[in-house]
């Protein structure tokens, strides 16, 4: 047991030290690890592929309670122009948009701007990659097997996904804090179930992310429209199967090619983007 949770090993091979597989935060005992779980009717992959792409710009820009925390009137990009990986290791890869964009954009087919009004907007931007909690260049990181990391700048959003079947999955959401003292570890108890849980768990994730994300709002046979955005989920599908543990341990040369060629042909089909489409992306307003 870590952090008040059961690991199970579901390997077909022997298992590995734990701290291989946990983020090393549960065992430094200067963080505070606040742990909350609820069933999710979602297949795991798509709430973690759809946890670092530009969705911020669109699902989560107001809330009536965003005018508490003052992120109603902070500035928000319009869209992403794309994504980058800027870190990888063995088991993890870090996401950053390929730049900063503007607040509107105009949109000829539309024949306006969108958003259309953002003079509210008036508190400097946060911009990715700057003053990040870890000291790390990005904010967004997927990490094997099934973790999405959010720097939030004062903490990480970590959420776990554990698949109980196609359609359903556990997910573990772990808000990691400064601890270290007994004041750092009453904040975090204190932030976590008064502000933390409410507002961005259910607030955030469970009532903007996953109405949109659940198995039975997306059709997952439909086919895929990937683009700029998508780079980051392009290149966790091609690089992190062949560093998973059935990968290195498990498959044979025939598996491994299967998925290099798959993931090849999804490169070369993904950045067509429709004219309308291309046209919709400038950036100047």
């Amino acid at each position: 047991m870590v952090r008040g949770v059961i690991f199970v090993w579901m390997g077909q091979t022997e298992p590995v030290p734990i701290e291989e597989d946990v983020p090393e935060e549960f065992f430094n005992e200067d963080y505070a690890v606040k742990v909350y779980s609820k069933m999710w009717p979602i297949n795991w992959t798509l709430t973690i592929e759809n946890s670092g792409d530009s969705h911020n710009s669109y699902i989560h820009r107001f809330r009536l309670r965003r005018l508490f925390n003052k992120d109603a009137f902070r500035q928000l990009p319009a869209y992403w122009s794309g994504t980058r990986v800027v870190g990888e290791t063995e088991k993890s890869i870090g996401i950053m948009p390929t730049v900063h964009t503007p607040q509107q954009a105009y949109y000829p087919l539309l024949g306006s701007k969108w958003p259309q009004r953002v003079w509210w907007r008036f508190l400097k931007i946060l911009r990715r990659g700057e003053n990040t909690y870890t000291g790390k260049p990005y904010t967004n990181e997927y990490r094997l097997p099934s973790i999405a990391r959010v720097d939030t700048r004062d903490r990480l959003h970590n959420r776990w996904a554990t698949p109980i079947d196609e359609d359903h999955s556990m997910m573990f959401t772990f808000g990691i804090m400064t601890g270290g003292n007994w004041w750092n570890r009453l904040r975090a108890n204190l932030y976590f179930h008064i502000v933390y849980r409410y507002w961005l768990i259910k607030g955030v994730n469970e009532l903007e992310d996953l109405p949109v994300q659940r198995f039975d709002r997306l059709d997952t046979a439909a086919p895929q429209k990937l683009g700029t955005n998508d780079r980051a989920i392009i290149f966790w599908r091609r690089k992190m199967p062949l560093k998973s543990r059935d990968a290195q341990r498990v498959w044979g040369n025939a598996e491994r090619e299967a998925v290099e060629a798959a993931a090849a042909q999804e490169s070369a089909e993904s950045f067509q983007p429709e004219p309308q489409q291309t046209m919709a992306a400038g950036d100047d307003g």
